[in-house]
């Protein structure tokens, strides 16, 4: 299973990579992407940090990421002094090498020539559904206020560590002593951690992903709202769910569930036949789909219709149909209608907007509604069952449509 390491330091990825690939977890970094975020880390610790970044690759990428940071924390300091997730930012200023070491020498002068310090670490798995978190420490090691001679660029506070169990710099510690000094801060449970959190199953191929991000989702700005991407990447992650308890190919389900609506800006009518035509005039799903494959995807976008009237022809059908039954609220539900009538019924007045939404909702959703799921639903049934709640007073549903349109 391959899994998004959202970092840029080779360093970090060596680390891991070899001990997960023993345990079927195949590590990608940014640069294999060939691509990168600009991500304001902007939280309180390495915790908050790491999952930023692990949240922002996920949502670009739709791959299991893990975020990684670290902060500093000096035993010595008072909390507003505590240079955190910001070593190198210090009264707003973004420090190179030389101005680092000159700045946490005079610290350590401030406090008797020694501080205290260590890395805490924070890691965080994000999955589109669940956070999993972890923190480690390494040892204790002391900055002083004299540099050594040697520099690792890039590393700079190595001229000023000092490792306690031996009292010498760093950067003089023989190979050997750098050596056990790394097998002890390697034991920090990071490997079990991530194979005790990651489901080493399936994962979409990062190259659909990205091909469908950059040139199938801005296509929906085409749509009304209702059907526009917010819509798409809500059946997507719904897919994706119901996809877990089935056999079936992670890839195939991402993609029917990417281009069921591609179509419906030509003719909302027909859209699930345009929008199965569309996919199979894309050249580009031969590299990635058998010609069986691609047949099953067309028949699943042209199923998925909740007014269809017949069962899908496959699970993949099943899946984007079901998922495709989304009622996050009730007013969300009220915009989607009215959203979709403005558009497609552009002659009637605003009452009878008012009104359409009303009776659109209970012929789709009522107790006689024609919507359909074909695989069991809990978030569904919830959701229907408050929205049949609110359609059973007419008036006060009205109400409630025109007090939502009016926020919108």
């Amino acid at each position: 299973m391959k899994v998004l390491f959202a970092t840029t330091n080779p360093a970090k990825l060596r680390k891991y990579k070899k001990a997960l690939e023993e345990k079927g977890i195949e590590l990608i970094t940014i640069k294999d992407l060939d691509f990168k975020l600009d991500i304001d880390e902007n939280g309180k610790n390495a915790i908050e940090n790491a999952y930023i970044k692990a949240k922002a690759y996920y949502d670009a990428t739709k791959i299991v990421t893990i975020g990684m940071d670290n902060n500093l924390f000096i035993e010595e300091l008072p909390d507003e002094k505590q240079p955190g997730t910001h070593v190198r930012r210090i009264n707003g200023k973004e420090l190179n090498d030389n101005e680092m070491i000159d700045y946490y020498t005079n610290l350590a002068k401030e406090y008797g020539g020694k501080l205290t310090a260590k890395w805490i670490y924070g890691m965080v798995i994000y999955d589109g559904e669940e956070t999993k978190e972890y923190s480690w420490s390494k040892s204790n090691f002391y900055l002083v206020d004299k540099a050594c001679e040697e520099r690792n660029p890039g590393y700079p506070l190595d001229s000023i560590s000092v490792m306690p169990e031996n009292n010498k710099y760093w950067l003089e510690l023989t190979e050997e002593e750098k050596r056990k000094s790394r097998e002890e801060a390697n034991k920090d449970g990071v490997v079990e951690f991530i194979v005790n959190n990651i489901k080493t199953d399936r994962n979409i191929n990062p190259e659909i992903v990205k091909y469908i991000q950059d040139g199938i989702f801005p296509l929906y700005n085409r749509n009304e709202e209702g059907h526009g991407i917010n819509h798409i990447n809500i059946v997507i992650k719904r897919s994706l769910k119901f996809a877990e308890k089935y056999d079936v190919n992670i890839d195939m389900v991402y993609v029917i569930a990417a281009y069921h609506d591609i179509g419906h800006y030509i003719d909302r009518k027909k859209h699930e036949i345009i929008s199965a035509e569309i996919f199979m005039k894309d050249e580009k799903m031969k590299q990635w789909f058998t010609d069986e494959q691609r047949n099953t995807i067309k028949e699943a976008i042209e199923d998925h219709r909740a007014s269809s009237d017949h069962k899908p022809r496959s699970i993949y059908g099943m899946i984007v149909s079901t998922a495709d039954r989304t009622i996050i609220d009730v007013d969300n539900a009220i915009k989607r209608s009215y959203s979709y009538g403005k558009r497609n019924y552009i002659d009637i007045s605003e009452e009878e907007q008012i009104e359409r939404v009303y009776q659109h909702l209970t012929e789709k959703y009522g107790e006689d509604g024609y919507a359909k799921v074909y695989l069991e639903d809990k978030e569904f049934d919830d959701a229907i069952q408050e929205l049949r709640k609110a359609l059973s007073n007419k008036d006060e549903f009205i109400k409630r449509v025109k007090r939502v349109i009016s926020n919108k």
